[in-house]
């Protein structure tokens, strides 16, 4: 009897530890975003509004979580991580979205936690439409890191 309950025990264990490595986090999947207790890498405040939260995955399964669009724009301007992919979230789904395949809107009318007025888009024509009606310019993810000058100051 202690011997069958000492093989199940070990089963289950092996079980776990199997589970437990399937769920490993990968720079390839989106940074686990915990939205009110996760801080900003950059300026340590709470991570409240997804709409504007971005990070950046490393190969060694680390993140790093803004929660200011422009604040990771400016890290990689600034800093150049070389992370191994960028992720925004779209600002009308709220879903993680690779950054370089995602579109953007750089509008003063746009309250972001830091001030940085950006805003990300799953597709050109969602950026499209909310600059229109936001007073805002669209750019893909190569010309806002080319163009884009932060109003963050940098300290």
């Amino acid at each position: 009897m202690i011997a069958r309950g000492m093989l199940l025990l070990a089963t289950l264990l092996a079980a776990l530890t199997l589970t437990a490595c399937g769920d490993e986090a990968s720079a390839a999947d989106p940074p686990e975003l915990k939205v009110g207790e996760t801080t900003c890498s950059r300026c340590h405040m709470i991570i409240s509004d997804e709409r504007f939260a971005s990070g950046l995955t490393f190969e060694a399964a680390d993140a790093l979580l803004y929660d200011d669009l422009g604040e990771m724009v400016m890290v990689i301007q600034h800093e150049d991580p070389h992370a191994d992919y960028v992720w925004v979230h779209d600002y009308e789904s709220k879903e993680w979205i690779d950054a370089a395949d995602a579109w953007y809107v750089a509008s003063a009318e746009i309250m972001a936690p830091m001030g940085s007025g950006l805003a990300a888009f799953e597709t050109q024509e969602a950026a499209e439409a909310f600059a229109a009606t936001n007073d805002g310019a669209v750019r893909d993810w190569s010309t806002l890191l080319a163009e884009w000058e932060s109003p963050i100051p940098m300290h």
